[in-house]
């Protein structure tokens, strides 16, 4: 695999079986050949090479290559040249896949990210809170390396338009830099850090570089190992356990007494209530979506309807540090986390909790 086209056989157009073996030769292609691989994570209940079979955007063709559970896609835009996308199914969790390409990052993000996000609900994102975020950091810490971020791009919450990025060139430890977006009220779009191996004379040297974005992107050059074997299962694992909240809670949505969904902050988010309409307005700014007020003070209680699906919820505020989603006629599991993310974005990260949890307190 030492020149171009060699490697990009091995990694687009073999047929491979064994997830473990197909892993194991992308390290190896991102070591000898000093190529930049980009990756996705992407949720599907469907069979997602079918799914491309028999819908398309318009303006997209695809070509396919082998099959589950390792295949391969051409994909087209018009007015762009094309890339070439393997899709990995997780091998322990089969709604999971790995989308990864050695393109241009920003060929990725504008032909292939969004035409995933065409397929809306059917095939969805995962994504990441900034505890989440910083958690996966200290993760490649205990794995003897220190981690220096290049450069960030956060968002303030509650600002005026969510068009305004801080992106800060800091090249400080990520514990910094996580602080000082915490002071900001900022949430993480994405990061940029450094690897340093730390030898046994104390001394260190470069291992790999990456980004790291919330909404489960992932890149890295010269070594590729740590982040698919140890850091990538990280992000999995934080984002699964709050998934399967939110998809009991979705799926309850046409029974007599839905599942809410409880997201409960650390800090008295809404003890100021002069700030509650600030907060139905942030609500207000998710993408393709109408917020219907009914109470704004002293309690917050409104409906929300995602009108990429339908999916529809009553959101109450009631107390300081909580807040309850009920799924409302129908509401599906990428909508609900799409909403909740919205509000980790916006608001303040939250941990998402079984209803049950906080019922024998709760005044719902």
């Amino acid at each position: 695999m030492g020149n171009t086209r060699d490697y990009r056989y091995w990694l687009y157009e073999h047929q491979h079986n064994d997830v473990g073996e197909f892993f194991s030769m992308i390290s190896n292609i991102v070591e000898n050949n000093r190529v930049k691989i980009n990756i996705l994570l992407i949720t599907t209940q469907e069979d997602l090479l079918k799914e491309f079979h028999n819908w398309l955007p318009e303006k997209y063709r695809v070509e396919s290559i082998n099959n589950v559970p390792i295949f391969t896609i051409r994909l087209s835009k018009e007015g762009h040249q094309s890339i070439k996308v393997v899709f990995v199914r997780h091998p322990h969790n089969p709604t999971i896949y790995f989308a990864l390409s050695d393109c241009k990052s920003g060929e990725f993000k504008e032909i292939f990210t969004n035409f995933i996000n065409k397929y809306f609900p059917t095939i969805s994102r995962i994504f990441l809170t900034n505890n989440e975020l910083y958690r996966i950091f200290h993760k490649i810490k205990e794995l003897g390396y220190n981690v220096l971020v290049e450069f960030s791009v956060g968002k303030k919450r509650l600002s005026k338009t969510q068009k305004e990025s801080y992106i800060r060139y800091t090249n400080k430890p990520y514990a910094e830099v996580f602080d000082e977006m915490y002071q900001h009220d900022q949430w993480v779009q994405s990061i940029r850090y450094r690897a340093d191996l730390i030898l046994n004379d104390g001394s260190s040297e470069i291992s790999f570089r990456g980004t790291i974005s919330r909404d489960c992107y992932f890149s890295a050059k010269k070594n590729i190992s740590s982040l698919i074997h140890k850091i990538i299962p990280e992000a999995i694992q934080l984002a699964s356990v709050r998934n399967e909240h939110l998809k009991l809670s979705a799926e309850s949505a046409q029974e007599p007494k839905p599942k809410p969904t409880v997201i409960n902050f650390e800090e008295n988010v809404f003890e100021d209530i002069s700030k509650n309409q600030s907060y139905v307005d942030a609500l207000a700014e998710l993408p393709s979506c109408s917020v219907s007020e009914y109470h704004t003070n002293p309690y917050i209680h409104l409906s929300l309807v995602d009108y990429l699906d339908g999916s529809s919820y009553d959101i109450w505020v009631v107390s300081s540090d909580r807040m309850v989603i009920i799924p409302q006629f129908s509401a599906s599991n990428a909508s609900i986390r799409r909403v909740v993310n919205h509000i980790f974005e916006r608001i303040h990260d939250g941990v998402v909790e079984k209803y049950e949890k906080i019922v024998a307190n709760s005044q719902y």
